[in-house]
C-alpha cells in the first residue's frame, strides 16, 4: 500500500468516527429532548394523579361497602376529575375577570381590549348599539375612557364551566367622574369566555343598568 493509499484510507476511517460522534451526539440530543418533555408532562399531571389516587382510594372503600353498586365507583374517579379541572378553570376566569377590572381604570382603552376575543359581542352599559367588530367596540371604550376616575367592583360572580366554554354572570358597579359630576352606576352582566390558545377570552358580554328595586317582588 502506497503514501496515496493509506492517506485515503486514514481520511475514510476518520470520515467514519465524525459521522459516527454526529450519531451518537444525535440520538443523545433527541434523548434529552425526550426526557424534558417526559417531565414536564409528570409535572404538569403530578396533581391530577395524586386526586385521583385519594379518588380512587375513596371510590374503592365505597365499592368494598356498595358492592351491588359497581357504577358508583365509577362515579366518584369521574366525578373529582371533573371538578378538580373546574376549579382550576374558575379560578382562571376570575383572574381574568380581576385583570379586566383592573384595565377598566388604566390610561387607554386599548389596554382592556385584549381581553376580547375577535368575534366578540358587546352590549354596553351606555349603549344603545350592538358591537360585534373590534373596530366598535373600541369606540365604545374610547369613549367610556373619557370619563376619569374610572373604578368597577365585581359583586357575586357566578362563574360556569362547560368545556372550553365558560360564563361568568353577576352584578358590577361602576364609578367614575363626568363632566366634573361623580357617578356611581349599579349594573348586571353577562361574560361568555372561549378558551383559545390556552387563554379565557370574553366571546359575549352584556352589561345594563340594574332596574329600580320592584315593589311588588319585594327586592
Amino acid at each position: 500500500m502506497n503514501a496515496a493509499q493509506r492517506q485515503k484510507l486514514q481520511g475514510s476511517k476518520l470520515k467514519r468516527s465524525k459521522n459516527q460522534w454526529k450519531t451518537k451526539a444525535m440520538n443523545r440530543l433527541d434523548q434529552l429532548r425526550l426526557e424534558k418533555r417526559k417531565n414536564r408532562y409528570l409535572s404538569k399531571s403530578r396533581d391530577r394523579w395524586k386526586d385521583r389516587y385519594f379518588a380512587e382510594k375513596t371510590a374503592s372503600q365505597i365499592s368494598a361497602a356498595c358492592p351491588d353498586e359497581p357504577l358508583l365507583y365509577l362515579m366518584v374517579v369521574d366525578t373529582s376529575q371533573t371538578q378538580a379541572v373546574r376549579e382550576k378553570e374558575t379560578a382562571e376566569i376570575t383572574v381574568a375577570m380581576e385583570a379586566w377590572a383592573q384595565a377598566f381604570s388604566e390610561d387607554s382603552p386599548d389596554n382592556i381590549l385584549p381581553f376580547y376575543a375577535e368575534d366578540t359581542v358587546l352590549w354596553g352599559t351606555l349603549s344603545t348599539v350592538r358591537r360585534d367588530t373590534p373596530a366598535a367596540i373600541r369606540d365604545y371604550f374610547v369613549q367610556v375612557f373619557t370619563y376619569t376616575e374610572r373604578k368597577v367592583t365585581f359583586a357575586d360572580p357566578l362563574i360556569r364551566v362547560y368545556g372550553d366554554t365558560a360564563v361568568n354572570t353577576g352584578s358590577y358597579t361602576f364609578s367614575w367622574v363626568r363632566a366634573g359630576q361623580a357617578e356611581t352606576i349599579p349594573a348586571r352582566y353577562s361574560m361568555t369566555y372561549v378558551k383559545r390558545k390556552r387563554r379565557w377570552l370574553i366571546i359575549d358580554h352584556h352589561s345594563s343598568v340594574m332596574p329600580e328595586p320592584d315593589a311588588k317582588e319585594g327586592t
